[in-house]
Protein backbone atom coordinates (compact mmCIF):
# COMPACT_ATOMS: atom_id res chain seq x y z
CA UNK A 1 0.00 0.00 0.00
CA UNK A 2 1.21 3.59 -1.04
CA UNK A 3 0.80 6.36 0.96
CA UNK A 4 0.43 9.07 -1.37
CA UNK A 5 -0.78 12.28 0.07
CA UNK A 6 -2.50 14.53 -2.70
CA UNK A 7 -1.05 17.63 -0.98
CA UNK A 8 2.52 18.01 1.48
CA UNK A 9 2.60 21.05 2.79
CA UNK A 10 4.92 20.32 5.91
CA UNK A 11 8.33 19.77 5.19
CA UNK A 12 8.36 16.42 7.62
CA UNK A 13 5.54 14.89 5.63
CA UNK A 14 7.36 15.06 2.91
CA UNK A 15 10.47 13.12 4.44
CA UNK A 16 8.14 10.29 5.89
CA UNK A 17 6.85 9.74 2.40
CA UNK A 18 10.55 9.75 0.81
CA UNK A 19 11.62 7.59 3.61
CA UNK A 20 8.37 5.20 3.00
CA UNK A 21 8.36 4.80 -0.39
CA UNK A 22 11.96 5.29 -1.41
CA UNK A 23 14.13 3.81 0.96
CA UNK A 24 17.28 4.42 -0.95
CA UNK A 25 16.82 8.07 -0.79
CA UNK A 26 16.18 8.61 2.71
CA UNK A 27 19.83 9.38 3.27
CA UNK A 28 19.61 12.08 0.61
CA UNK A 29 16.37 13.37 1.63
CA UNK A 30 17.59 13.57 5.30
CA UNK A 31 20.90 15.37 4.55
CA UNK A 32 19.40 17.63 2.13
CA UNK A 33 16.56 18.78 4.96
CA UNK A 34 19.71 19.41 7.10
CA UNK A 35 21.99 21.47 4.49
CA UNK A 36 18.88 23.57 2.83
CA UNK A 37 17.97 24.51 6.81
CA UNK A 38 14.80 23.13 7.87
CA UNK A 39 14.03 24.87 10.08
CA UNK A 40 11.45 23.08 12.99
CA UNK A 41 9.14 24.85 15.21
CA UNK A 42 10.73 26.80 18.67
CA UNK A 43 10.49 24.05 20.76
CA UNK A 44 10.49 21.33 18.69
CA UNK A 45 12.53 18.94 16.70
CA UNK A 46 11.04 16.65 14.60
CA UNK A 47 14.20 14.97 14.12
CA UNK A 48 18.10 14.76 16.07
CA UNK A 49 20.10 14.93 13.57
CA UNK A 50 23.75 15.85 12.74
CA UNK A 51 25.72 15.74 8.98
CA UNK A 52 29.27 15.34 9.17
CA UNK A 53 31.36 15.56 6.10
CA UNK A 54 34.65 14.53 6.02
CA UNK A 55 36.96 15.73 2.68
CA UNK A 56 39.85 14.02 2.10
CA UNK A 57 42.58 16.50 0.78
CA UNK A 58 45.68 15.11 -0.64
CA UNK A 59 47.28 17.89 -2.49
CA UNK A 60 46.99 19.18 1.96
CA UNK A 61 47.87 16.07 3.20
CA UNK A 62 44.95 16.16 5.46
CA UNK A 63 41.12 14.84 5.64
CA UNK A 64 38.75 17.87 6.80
CA UNK A 65 35.96 17.30 9.24
CA UNK A 66 32.81 19.68 9.38
CA UNK A 67 29.95 18.28 11.71
CA UNK A 68 26.73 20.36 11.50
CA UNK A 69 24.63 19.93 14.80
CA UNK A 70 21.84 21.85 16.33
CA UNK A 71 22.96 24.38 18.77
CA UNK A 72 20.07 23.34 21.24
CA UNK A 73 20.50 19.94 20.83
CA UNK A 74 24.36 20.51 21.45
CA UNK A 75 24.06 22.94 24.06
CA UNK A 76 21.90 20.46 25.93
CA UNK A 77 24.27 17.60 25.54
CA UNK A 78 27.11 19.90 26.60
CA UNK A 79 25.44 20.73 29.76
CA UNK A 80 24.30 17.33 30.38
CA UNK A 81 28.03 15.63 29.97
CA UNK A 82 29.54 18.58 32.15
CA UNK A 83 26.71 19.21 35.10
CA UNK A 84 25.94 22.30 33.96
CA UNK A 85 23.18 24.40 34.30
CA UNK A 86 24.30 27.55 32.38
CA UNK A 87 27.25 27.08 29.83
CA UNK A 88 30.00 29.73 30.20
CA UNK A 89 30.60 32.48 27.25
CA UNK A 90 33.36 30.45 25.55
CA UNK A 91 32.21 26.70 24.67
CA UNK A 92 35.13 25.38 22.24
CA UNK A 93 37.10 23.19 24.75
CA UNK A 94 33.69 21.86 26.17
CA UNK A 95 32.73 21.17 22.23
CA UNK A 96 36.76 19.87 21.49
CA UNK A 97 36.19 17.84 23.94
CA UNK A 98 32.67 16.61 23.83
CA UNK A 99 33.23 15.84 19.86
CA UNK A 100 36.80 14.08 20.60
CA UNK A 101 34.79 11.49 22.48
CA UNK A 102 31.75 11.05 20.85
CA UNK A 103 33.45 10.94 16.79
CA UNK A 104 35.68 8.47 16.53
CA UNK A 105 38.39 7.92 13.29
CA UNK A 106 40.30 5.08 12.37
CA UNK A 107 42.71 6.07 9.21
CA UNK A 108 44.69 2.83 7.48
CA UNK A 109 43.92 0.67 10.63
CA UNK A 110 45.04 3.22 13.27
CA UNK A 111 43.01 5.42 15.60
CA UNK A 112 43.68 9.46 15.01
CA UNK A 113 42.36 12.17 16.50
CA UNK A 114 41.21 14.95 15.02
CA UNK A 115 42.57 18.74 15.91
CA UNK A 116 40.14 21.23 17.11
CA UNK A 117 39.93 23.83 13.75
CA UNK A 118 37.21 26.05 14.83
CA UNK A 119 33.40 26.56 15.12
CA UNK A 120 30.54 28.72 13.70
CA UNK A 121 27.06 29.29 14.87
CA UNK A 122 24.54 30.60 12.68
CA UNK A 123 20.69 31.00 13.51
CA UNK A 124 20.22 27.09 14.68
CA UNK A 125 23.24 25.02 14.21
CA UNK A 126 26.93 24.74 15.21
CA UNK A 127 29.51 23.91 12.22
CA UNK A 128 32.04 22.78 13.82
CA UNK A 129 35.74 21.66 11.96
CA UNK A 130 38.24 19.26 12.59
CA UNK A 131 41.15 17.89 10.68
CA UNK A 132 43.57 15.73 10.81
CA UNK A 133 46.36 16.83 9.18
CA UNK A 134 49.94 14.85 7.85
CA UNK A 135 47.03 12.50 6.16
CA UNK A 136 49.03 11.58 2.85
CA UNK A 137 46.83 8.39 1.75
CA UNK A 138 43.39 6.92 3.06
CA UNK A 139 43.75 3.26 2.37
CA UNK A 140 41.22 3.00 5.16
CA UNK A 141 38.49 5.23 6.84
CA UNK A 142 36.51 3.80 9.59
CA UNK A 143 33.91 5.78 11.80
CA UNK A 144 32.20 5.61 14.81
CA UNK A 145 29.60 8.50 15.00
CA UNK A 146 27.60 8.98 18.75
CA UNK A 147 26.61 12.32 18.88
CA UNK A 148 24.17 12.80 20.76
CA UNK A 149 23.36 9.58 21.65
CA UNK A 150 23.77 10.22 25.04
CA UNK A 151 20.47 12.83 25.01
CA UNK A 152 18.04 11.21 22.52
CA UNK A 153 17.57 7.74 21.58
CA UNK A 154 16.19 8.84 17.72
CA UNK A 155 19.39 10.55 17.37
CA UNK A 156 20.93 9.82 13.50
CA UNK A 157 24.68 10.77 12.15
CA UNK A 158 24.62 10.99 9.05
CA UNK A 159 28.79 10.59 8.26
CA UNK A 160 29.59 11.58 4.33
CA UNK A 161 33.49 10.95 2.87
CA UNK A 162 34.11 12.79 -0.09
CA UNK A 163 37.88 11.80 -1.66
CA UNK A 164 38.05 13.32 -5.97
CA UNK A 165 35.25 11.09 -7.31
CA UNK A 166 35.05 8.69 -4.38
CA UNK A 167 32.05 9.38 -2.50
CA UNK A 168 30.39 7.28 0.76
CA UNK A 169 27.68 7.78 3.03
CA UNK A 170 26.41 5.89 6.16
CA UNK A 171 23.96 6.52 8.81
CA UNK A 172 24.76 6.03 12.74
CA UNK A 173 21.87 5.37 15.06
CA UNK A 174 22.28 4.30 18.56
CA UNK A 175 23.77 1.16 19.19
CA UNK A 176 25.71 1.20 16.05
CA UNK A 177 29.26 0.44 15.65
CA UNK A 178 32.37 1.22 13.86
CA UNK A 179 31.19 1.81 9.88
CA UNK A 180 34.10 1.41 7.38
CA UNK A 181 34.17 4.46 4.51
CA UNK A 182 36.91 3.36 2.85
CA UNK A 183 38.40 -0.16 2.25
CA UNK A 184 41.44 -1.32 0.66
Amino acid sequence: MCFCPTKVNKPALLLVWIVMNAPFLKYLAIAFFILVGFKPRAGEHPLHISVTQIDFRPSEKSLQFTVKIFADDMEDALKKKFNYNKLPTNIDELLAQYINDKLQVKVNNKVAQPVWVGKELDEEAYFIYLELPKTSKVNTLEISNAILFDLYEDQTNIVHFSAGEIRKSEMFQSGDAWKSLVKE
